[in-house]
């Protein structure tokens, strides 16, 4: 293998490339991550204002008296809304089961190394 100057001036424009590929494949991953963690946050937030708010409506139908508490159009409305993003939540988790972080990875293989040992 050829590690003079002459030849590391002559690939140095691929060195370049593959060093500039290597770091915005990172910095997409990173970015994909980062969206997809605001996506859970945000949908957890919406979880629990519409979580709130059907609490609030049938403590008002409650206070009314209305017997009729699965008839109520507007509560049917925010369950309606609870259920689509509890399911985009579980699209989300569903994803996520397959990833395992490489952190994860090492402290599993390092518990399996040491509890190996006898």
């Amino acid at each position: 293998m050829k590690t003079g100057l002459r030849f590391n001036l002559q690939h140095a424009g691929e060195l370049f490339i593959s060093a500039v590929q290597k770091a915005a494949d990172s910095a997409i991953v990173i970015s994909r991550k980062a969206v997809r963690t605001y996506d859970v946050n945000s949908l957890n937030s919406k979880k629990r204002k519409i979580s709130g708010e059907i609490i609030e409506r049938v403590s008002v139908l409650i206070k009314k008296g209305t017997s009729g508490v699965g008839s109520d159009a507007v509560l049917s409305r925010l369950v309606g809304r609870l259920g689509g993003i509890e399911k985009e939540l579980a699209g989300y988790k569903k994803r996520n089961n397959g990833r395992v972080s490489p952190v994860t990875l090492i402290i599993t293989r390092l518990g399996r190394a040491l509890f190996s040992v006898k």
